[in-house]
């Protein structure tokens, strides 16, 4: 039986009926299983016929929206054994739905359309996909594996640009899936495979990843020109993407000026938002938020970008960038004091993880927030026990970058634990601040910090000498890299020195100016900190005002320490002001017994003297 006579067969049994006749035959179907059934019933012959008439049809009415019509193009074709042009439509649908973020979409036309590839030349361009898919949905091993095979057959067809496109990508990805080491190796690796090619976008998107990779590999000097050259290429190809993604590594490598870092990255974030690239403006937007918190203590813009690089990658997709981002949202949060609201942000965090196939390195960069939430809370132990193990993982998997910031938050721990006689050595401290000190020397979370706490360990060992050294080194590293930060870690180790050497004028002095910067920021929690050494340079210092000052800053202090919920901190403010207030009080009864010996001993003296002036003779 031909079409038309099922077709008639349907009408009389009232299943079908006749929507028009021209400019072409339209029938309604009553039920979609009606309209499935029909479809079954036709021979298979039948059925591919159909489907290469409706996709051929499609063409003719859609030539100028092929794009938009692509899958269902691609699925016609497909069924109907037209494999050529089914593979054709299938790459362009793939790429539609990589431009709108539909990431599994791309996966499965990508797969389809490798399944239909016929010989190498055709198999490239849906690896080159699928692998951008997969990376876009935290796949991050799937997509290296595909990635690699892509490389293999764009060398076999002599294609530089395609060598040094996903060389570029795997790199960017290994970087992700937090193997930094292998990053600079791949991204080297592409390098002497593209030695002689042409200058090109893709080459000049690998010289970049290259720079990228040295300045997480602790080789600034080698990614500052890397970076440069990077730059002027994309600049005079015109290749947008290429100057936006350059501009926000540049950005962050040492040794630029203030000035530079911030034209820089406010460029990138221009270029890669008017031009509508996500995942470029994700990394702007980060890099601006470290930079501006770094340069001007300004955690509310640091904030902002934070969550304006969380919201780009929840739009993309990519749950590995947005958890990221919202990391570093998290560490402005605690600054602020906002503990309570970064215990819940962890919770969110932990449920981001559960997409990530690889969840390692971004669970340490949720538990280094975890590290940080339990010491501002006093938990010491409980942070070096978890400090410990993921300064073992970083290390592990040579992730610099994370394992300083780890570094930092277990000396924060060991300092507070020596500060209150919880500690027993020094051993520890002395051999992560020698790693620290290393690291940053590498170029990677700068030399000031690593100085700085240097100078602080031997003021607290009473190696004076040493001490001022390391502060002179951090002073010198300083006026390289000018911040806010580094301003005020040149307090700290100031004020430690001058509290070991008990030059308390000038130990107060410093102290109250750390104080008023951040309460002019905003950091209610580290302000609170600082009250609290001010108010104990003032009770060793022990004059009778003194005391009367430190109790009034361990007010303050408590009231902080309180309402942000630092436990710990607070009952240690507590017990201070308690022996404050002895103190105090010792001092008043002392005062009021030297008055009475006083009053005493002016009555004997008034004793031996006469109660009349005595008149001789020639004296007045």
């Amino acid at each position: 039986m031909s079409l038309p006579d099922r077709l008639n067969t349907l009408e009389t049994a009232g299943l079908i009926q006749l929507a028009q006749l021209e400019p072409d035959l339209e029938y309604l179907f009553r039920h979609a299983l009606v309209q499935d059934a029909a479809y079954t019933s036709l021979l298979s012959a039948d059925q591919k016929q159909l489907h290469l008439v409706v996709g051929m049809a499609m063409e003719q009415l859609y030539s100028d929206q092929l794009s938009e019509h692509a899958a269902r193009m691609a699925l016609h074709f497909e069924k109907g054994g037209d494999d050529q042009k089914a593979y054709k439509y299938l790459i362009i649908a793939g790429r539609v739905s990589l431009s709108t973020y539909a990431n599994q979409e791309a996966e499965q036309q990508f797969r389809s359309a490798q399944a239909l590839a016929s010989c190498d030349a055709e198999r490239v361009a849906p690896l080159d996909g699928l692998g951008e898919a997969l990376s876009r949905q935290s796949r991050f091993a799937d997509a290296l594996q595909v990635w690699n095979e892509g490389i293999k057959l764009y060398q076999q067809l002599g294609d530089t640009n395609g060598v040094a496109h996903l060389y570029a990508r795997s790199a960017r990805v290994a970087w992700h899936n937090g193997d930094t080491p292998e990053s600079l190796r791949i991204s080297q690796a592409g390098l002497a495979a593209v030695t002689d090619a042409p200058d090109s976008s893709d080459i000049a998107l690998l010289i970049h990843e290259a720079a990228r990779a040295s300045l997480f590999n602790g080789l600034p000097n080698k990614a500052l020109p890397l970076c440069r050259r990077a730059l002027e290429m994309a600049e005079r190809l015109g290749a947008v993407d290429v100057q936006a993604d350059t501009l926000a590594t540049l950005g962050v490598i040492p040794d630029l000026s203030p000035a530079e870092v911030l034209e820089s990255l406010s460029k990138a974030v221009e270029l890669a938002e008017t031009s509508g690239l996500l995942s470029i403006a994700i990394r702007a937007h980060h890099n601006l938020g470290v930079m501006k918190s770094g340069l001007k203590g300004d955690q509310q813009a640091a904030r902002y970008h934070y969550l304006k690089a969380a919201e780009a990658a929840r739009q993309i997709g990519s749950t590995s960038e947005e958890l990221f981002s919202l990391v570093n949202a998290a560490e402005v949060s605690l600054g602020l004091g906002k503990l309570y609201e970064v215990e819940e942000m962890l919770l969110e965090l932990e449920e981001l993880l559960k997409a990530i196939a690889d969840p390692v390195p971004y669970k340490l960069a949720i538990d280094s927030k975890k590290i940080e939430l339990l010491w501002m809370r006093g938990e010491w132990d409980a942070a070096l026990q978890l400090s410990r193990i993921c300064q073992s993982e970083a290390r592990q998997r040579g992730d610099l970058q994370r394992l300083s910031g780890i570094n930092h938050d277990l000396i924060s721990a060991l300092f507070e634990l020596q500060l209150w006689g919880e500690l027993e050595n020094w051993e520890e401290i002395e051999a992560v601040l020698a790693e620290l000190v290393e690291i940053g020397e590498r170029g990677l979370g700068g030399r000031v910090w690593p100085y700085v706490r240097m100078s602080t360990l031997r003021a607290r060992q009473r190696r004076f000498q040493d001490s001022r050294n390391w502060l002179v080194k951090a002073q010198k590293a300083a006026h390289d890299q000018p911040s806010f930060w580094n301003d005020m870690a040149l307090n700290i180790a100031e004020t430690e020195l001058a509290m070991a050497e008990e030059r308390w004028s000038d130990a107060l002095i410093v102290a109250e100016v750390s104080a008023g910067k951040l309460a002019q920021i905003g950091n209610r929690w580290h302000w609170a900190r600082t009250l609290q050494d001010w108010a104990e340079i003032h009770a060793l210092r022990g004059e009778p005002a003194d005391l009367l000052r430190a109790q009034g800053l361990l007010r303050e202090a408590l009231a902080v320490f309180d309402e942000v919920g630092a436990p710990r901190y607070r009952d240690l403010v507590k017990n201070r002001l308690q022996a404050l207030r002895a103190d105090i009080y010792a001092q008043s009864l002392a005062h009021q017994k030297d008055a009475r010996e006083l009053a005493q001993a002016g009555k004997i003296q008034a004793s031996f003297l006469p109660k009349e002036v005595p008149n001789l003779a020639g004296w007045q």
